[in-house]
């Protein structure tokens, strides 16, 4: 794999299928829409988005419900197309948390995965390309 490829830059937990939908943002005009996919775990119901952050890709999971948190245990992944791990890839609910998010810089044409233990129902394997 080349190294230039893609790097994650920040992988860490911040305490306090169907096809992808999109929602706007003011913070990022020349990225007026992101997208959004909802996933059903364990009964409850999150939100996959994947939103632009400066020279970076944030990959984030949260509780589709404004007061719920992800449970400890869970994980997010980001992977190459292959399903090939590369440094800082993977964000870990040590304990009930807000959101977990992976940021990813990439470069144009780049294509990625993700995956979310425990699995989402439905969940099948997708390409991203960037």
């Amino acid at each position: 794999m080349n190294d230039n490829y893609f790097s994650a830059v920040n992988s860490r937990e911040i305490t306090s299928q169907s096809n992808y939908c999109f929602a706007s943002t003011k913070e990022f005009p020349l990225f007026s829409i992101y997208p959004f996919r909802q996933l059903e775990i364990a009964g409850q119901i999150y939100l996959l988005s994947i939103i632009p952050q400066n020279d970076a890709w944030r990959f984030q999971l949260q509780n589709k419900t404004a007061s719920g948190l992800i449970p400890g245990g869970f994980k997010l992944r980001v992977l190459t197309e292959t399903g090939d791990s590369f440094p800082q890839n993977e964000a870990v609910a040590r304990k009930a948390v807000d959101r977990l998010y992976v940021d990813v810089h990439l470069v144009t044409g780049s294509a990625l995965t993700w995956e979310i233990e425990p699995i989402p129902e439905g969940y099948q394997r997708e390409i991203l390309i960037f």
